[in-house]
């Protein structure tokens, strides 16, 4: 059992940090929309 609860917290955050990696890449996208906007 200590294993599976483990694995579970190993993978949530796993997928925390892809969401993460996601929103920054993202975010970065939007900043370099609104630069070439305000150039």
């Amino acid at each position: 059992m200590k294993t599976v609860a483990n694995l579970k917290s190993v993978s949530c955050s796993y997928l925390i940090t892809i969401s993460d990696f996601y929103l920054i890449t993202r975010y970065q996208k939007t900043i370099k929309i609104l630069g070439s906007y305000l150039r």
